[in-house]
């Protein structure tokens, strides 16, 4: 009887890992394989982005230079106000027009940045990619789903353009679809621990399993919804 007794208890305990086993893999099949990155190393490292700014520096400094020279006449003449508002007009111009060539210039390696992302984050099999910080990633992703940081993977791509990152030979496990949340123009780092849990505690409400500031790419299955303004509806 005790060898019967101990036959069956072992063969249950066999059936319940069997089980536990099964739902485990389901589990961690299910999880998403998240990529975070560092946008401001890329622009920092941008080769593009250096050779765009060395263009422009050489193409304003003529003008530059002229305003150095009115700004000189607009001091010698305090008392002369067509001068100091003619200075001012042409100040405020050249200023504006620097900036707006900077601002696309930025834009262009940006845009070229955002595509050597997404081109990385399809052959490694990525779900989502995203700014560096993420606000949440909600139970039951938060127990298995740490970000892995791809900057430097990426910055080596974006290094040598010709370099074509090795493809997997077999698929990743199907990810099903989930709700990302985006929070533009809201900086968590300057936000308090109460801020950040109001934050948190509306994607929770609302069924968010991740909320970044930035989705620079994610598979089609994953529904992504900008909430800024309720986010910053609750942050008054």
């Amino acid at each position: 009887m005790a060898i019967k007794a101990n036959t069956t208890i072992t063969a249950l305990a066999s059936a319940l890992l069997i089980v536990i086993s099964v739902l485990w893999t389901q589990v961690v099949r299910a999880e998403p394989k998240i990529g975070v990155v560092d946008m401001k190393k890329f622009l920092l490292n941008s080769p593009d982005l250096k050779t765009s700014m060395e263009a422009l520096k050489d193409k304003f400094e003529p003008r530059r230079q002229e305003m150095l020279k009115m700004q000189s006449e607009a001091k010698s003449h305090p008392n002369d106000d067509d001068l100091q508002r003619e200075f001012n007009r042409q100040a405020i111009e050249f200023q504006n027009s620097a900036y707006a060539a900077r601002t696309a210039a930025t834009q262009v390696v940006e845009r070229s940045i955002v595509d050597t992302i997404r081109k990385y984050a399809a052959t490694e099999q990525f779900d989502v990619v995203g700014s560096e910080a993420p606000y949440l990633i909600d139970p039951p992703f938060g127990i298995f789903a740490t970000p892995v940081d791809i900057t430097d993977n990426v910055l080596a791509l974006i290094r040598n353009p010709g370099a074509t990152p090795a493809a997997r030979s077999a698929p990743a496990p199907a990810f099903p679809g989930a709700k990302i949340g985006v929070v533009t123009g809201v900086n968590s780092s300057t936000r308090s621990a109460t801020e950040k849990s109001r934050i948190r505690n509306y994607a929770i409400e609302h069924g968010f399993a991740i909320v970044l500031d930035t989705v620079y790419y994610a598979k089609p299955q994953i529904t992504i919804t900008d909430v800024t303004t309720d986010v910053k509806a609750l942050l008054k």
